[in-house]
């Protein structure tokens, strides 16, 4: 597992989205901490 911190860019363009975009990105994240997913973290 590991830990996820948000550079102050990224923070800005993740307020800058509607909520539904911004919440794929958190789960997509939260689901990346728990699975190995090679696939997933290419996306992210």
């Amino acid at each position: 597992m590991f830990k996820v911190k948000f550079l102050k860019e990224a923070k800005e363009f993740l307020d800058s989205l509607d909520e539904k975009p911004r919440e794929k990105i958190f789960y997509n994240i939260w689901k990346s901490k728990i699975l190995k997913d090679e696939e997933l973290l290419k996306k992210i």
